[in-house]
């Protein structure tokens, strides 16, 4: 998700929930348990990038999710925010150094996020039974050549 601390909602890519001007890129037949292109009851990888311009400016966030043994792939690209037009005020913050925050979420009042909203979310009721703990591993941070592109 794309928000300044002054845009609570902000813009976010995905599918579920309530909130204002999400795009919605995925159904639950693609992402979710099962999933044809990603089955979230297995691993699977979750690539951010962030390309810029010549003068170092972003240009988009760009998304992609892919799984082992599955033959689709489930990417987008955040390439507009009315919050911060030309990405502005986030280029100049990366430039000046971020640290990569990743959370997990459970809480009783969460169908904004994966309810079934304008997206058509999975959940219709919040009933907190999530994982005890998800895994994460496998962290990179790397600069990409100029011509990769996702999605």
């Amino acid at each position: 998700a794309l928000h300044r601390y002054d845009d609570g909602n902000g813009l976010a890519q995905g599918f579920g929930g309530w909130v204002r001007d999400n795009h919605f890129e995925m159904t639950p037949a693609e992402y979710g348990p099962g999933g044809r292109c990603i089955d979230t009851n297995s691993l699977f990888k979750v690539e951010v990038s962030f390309p810029a311009n010549d003068q170092g400016s972003l240009i988009s966030m760009d998304m992609k999710l892919s799984q082992h043994g599955k033959l689709c792939d489930i990417s987008w690209s955040m390439d507009s925010y009315s919050g911060d037009p030309g990405f502005e005020h986030l280029s100049n913050s990366l430039a000046e150094g971020m640290t990569p925050v990743i959370s997990y979420w459970k809480a009783a009042d969460m169908l904004w996020l994966d309810g079934p909203g304008n997206g058509g979310g999975p959940c219709f009721r919040d009933d907190m039974d999530c994982g005890t703990a998800p895994l994460f591993s496998g962290f990179a941070i790397e600069d990409l050549d100029a011509s990769t592109f996702y999605p």
